[in-house]
């Protein structure tokens, strides 16, 4: 890849890891100071939320990914490993929408390929680091290859075309 820029998740790649420590060191010591005569207690850490609490964190972990974005096409990374990339040319619209929150602050892009609805392509928060220049390089490579900008409603009943990707810090009003 040429030209290859890396955009951190933000806090939450600090926040993550020390929750996951904090929650399996929990795991370990209530698993050790269990005692032969707790085995029904034992047995529930241990087969029950033990690997709920591994599960939960390592999809977490997922989702808290870093952005790679290059002149070829657009990725997630975690920890340095490649995940999903999608070149530009099979990028065919951008939906940009507020997530559901209490202060809605929280925005997100999703970069579709094909007529995938909900799971084909990259999802992009605002919660980015510099999340105001990756909105500009996604802009300028998908001006150049003409894919269309939506914005959905907030019922999601319908999509309206938009001439250039909202920021997420300053256009609070075209996201309402």
């Amino acid at each position: 890849m040429k030209n290859v820029e890396v955009f951190k998740f933000g806090v939450m790649r600090w926040l993550l890891p020390i929750v996951s420590l904090g929650v399996i060191v929990f795991f370990v010591a209530a698993i050790v100071d269990s005692t032969p005569k707790d085995r029904s207690e034992h047995w529930f850490l241990v087969q029950v939320l033990f690997p709920f609490a591994v599960i939960f964190h390592v999809c977490l972990a997922m989702i808290c990914r870093d952005v790679v974005i290059s002149t070829e096409g657009i990725g997630r990374s975690f920890l340095g490993l490649r995940g999903r990339f999608l070149p530009w040319d099979a990028i065919s619209s951008v939906d940009c929408s507020p997530l559901p929150s209490s202060d809605g602050k929280v925005k997100y892009y999703h970069l579709r390929c094909g007529g995938q609805r909900r799971r084909g392509g990259v999802t992009l928060w605002s919660a980015i680091d510099d999340v105001e220049r990756l909105v500009s390089l996604i802009e300028l490579e998908i001006k150049q290859r003409k894919i269309p900008i939506l914005k959905r409603n907030a019922l999601d009943t319908g999509t309206v075309e938009m001439e250039r990707m909202p920021s997420p810090v300053t256009d609070y009003r075209t996201w309402i």
